[in-house]
């Protein structure tokens, strides 16, 4: 293998992992460049780049000379396309100008949040067909699995907890955001379910659980201290002695 090709394979820097499926449902030829480009930059900034690197990564050198008119023929079209429920990202730009004239592009990729488990997968289909099981109730055994692998690491029954998941509609990320918290601070916490339902109930944010769950604490060894002062052996022992 000659040594560039070789030296180039090592580096690794003209090549990223794509999801084909994902690539194959878009249509527009700018649609693809873009998403290409955005995925392999998804673990670092997309460097700024002048309008004539533009053209010539989409390969517009020789059209659309207005800016006004690349953008409407293809910027608009292809983010569209990017930003659909066809890809997983979300892509947006910032350009910067001079007097009147555009001179620099600067594209922001950002990961879109992952749906709840509503979509059936093919295997789930078969499921209810082979076993005669309606499409509701599929999804109920699949989200009921979701629920109980985020929940097994603090050991609490995801049955007793999934229909007030649903009553919140909480994102399952955000229940693992939830169990890890009380996880790191599983000494601290009495009642699992509890703080979890308390959590679901008034919409906080992991950081404001780890709070609650931090002020608990201080209130408790509050108390223990209080009662060990209260009930010492050394307490009740004044109650023994011969003094006045």
């Amino acid at each position: 293998m000659p040594h560039q090709v070789r030296q180039a394979l090592i580096d690794n820097t003209f090549y990223t992992t794509l999801d084909l499926m994902m690539l194959k449902g878009l249509e527009g030829k700018y649609a693809i460049i873009l998403y290409e480009m955005a995925i392999r930059y998804q673990k670092a900034q997309i460097p700024e780049m002048t309008i004539e690197e533009f053209r010539k990564l989409t390969g517009t050198e020789n059209n659309y000379n207005d800016f006004g008119v690349l953008r409407h023929k293809v910027l608009t079209p292809a983010l569209e396309e990017i930003n659909s429920d066809k890809t997983d990202i979300i892509l947006d730009y910032t350009t910067t100008n001079k007097g009147k004239k555009t001179m620099t592009i600067k594209f922001f990729v950002k990961q879109k949040p992952k749906p709840r488990i509503k979509e059936i997968s093919a295997a789930s289909e078969i499921l209810a067909t082979t076993e005669q099981l309606t499409i509701d109730a599929v999804i109920e055994v699949v989200e009921l699995e979701e629920i109980a692998k985020i929940l097994k690491p603090i050991e609490v029954d995801a049955a007793e907890l999934v229909k007030v998941i649903k009553a919140n509609d909480i994102d399952l990320e955000l229940l693992q955001q939830y169990v890890n918290v009380i996880k790191n601070n599983e000494k601290n916490v009495a009642k699992k379910i509890g703080t979890l339902i308390y959590a679901f109930k008034h919409k906080m944010t992991p950081e404001s659980v780890s709070v609650m769950i931090k002020s608990n604490k201080d209130k408790l060894s509050n108390r223990d201290n209080f009662e060990q002062r209260e009930y010492s052996d050394e307490y009740w022992s004044t109650f023994f002695t011969n003094k006045p």
